[in-house]
């Protein structure tokens, strides 16, 4: 299987929505790529799966977000939409634990996205997943060591604890693609880290970390530098988004909605700015463009025009 990123020339977009906000079939005819958002509630049936990759058309890519057994606990209120089949311990399951539920959940997620002929696999991490030293350490082994095969693992960090610098770090110790809502930076008050445009350096862990250190022997990312060529279409330093700044091989965006006094606002309708705004973000490299909002079928036709 091609690699993504070696199949799309710098600046290739793929649009489409998390989830299906409409049918299937209406859906396929406005895009060529989805989201899976459900799977992060429950995966779904393995017939269900067949049969959405059966009636895609040919050339449609699905990306799948990863179970929340992987990354939430169970105090997170999304759980209240976990199905039937779930582990006995829910104790033992969220943050990356080292535990058979977790690897399990992985399992799920990763039989899906090979039905599905996905990828990328999303882990978008909650709030509650501060970078301490035994979740770093966990967050660690379980990058380290689990099975990728061929997929790309793209990471969405929410939380101000989550800097610039320790993302970074993150990113290139694990080779994971950072996933981002590139617009929330120039929101007041939005969550993250604040929307500095200095280039990552190596991070240094909290006083006690242990082995929650990486080997000696991961050097820490280098500052990225643009394309050449790029000249003014470098975003301006208000918009610049943290998922340009520490490279990589594609982007990967994830528009939420906008933000008012650090929470997330879903009902919201991007305006034709804010979508000029993305468009010039996205010329760098290949880069995947989810719409999550109340409006995401219809901004994500937009989007499509504008970048057309």
């Amino acid at each position: 299987m091609t690699p993504i990123h070696a199949e799309q020339p710098r600046g290739a977009v793929r649009i489409g929505c998390c989830g299906f906000p409409v049918s299937r079939q209406r859906y396929y005819e406005a895009f060529r790529v989805v989201e899976v958002d459900s799977s992060f509630y429950q995966p779904p049936r393995q017939a269900t799966a067949e049969r959405w990759r059966r009636e895609a058309p040919t050339g449609f890519q699905f990306t799948v977000k990863a179970w929340q057994l992987v990354t939430h606990p169970p105090t997170s209120p999304t759980y209240r939409k976990l199905g039937a089949d779930r582990p006995e311990r829910l104790d033992r399951c969220g943050h990356f634990k080292r535990s058979p539920e977790v690897r399990l959940a992985w399992e799920r997620t990763r039989r899906l996205a090979r039905t599905l002929r996905a990828q990328i696999v999303l882990f978008q991490t909650p709030m509650s997943l501060r970078p301490d030293a035994d979740k770093l350490r966990d967050l660690y082994a379980f990058f380290e060591t689990v099975e990728r095969g061929e997929f790309l693992l793209a990471w969405e960090p929410r939380g101000p604890a989550w800097t610039e610098k320790l993302v970074a770090r993150v990113l290139a110790d694990l080779d994971l693609v950072h996933a981002a809502d590139p617009l929330a930076l120039q929101y007041p008050g939005r969550p993250g880290p604040p929307a500095s445009t200095a280039p990552p350096a190596a991070h240094t862990f909290p006083e006690g970390a242990g082995d929650a250190r990486p080997p000696a022997s991961t050097a820490p990312p280098a500052a990225h530098t643009f394309p050449e060529g790029a000249g003014d279409a470098r975003p301006p330093a208000s918009t610049a988004p943290l998922a340009v700044a520490p490279s990589g091989r594609m982007g990967y965006f994830r528009l939420h909605g906008t933000y008012r006094e650090g929470r997330r606002v879903y009902r919201h309708r991007y305006s034709d700015e804010e979508l000029k705004i993305l468009a010039r973000l996205c010329r760098f490299r290949p880069t995947f463009v989810f719409f999550n909002n109340s409006e995401m079928f219809d901004d994500a036709r937009r989007f499509a025009e504008t970048v057309a």
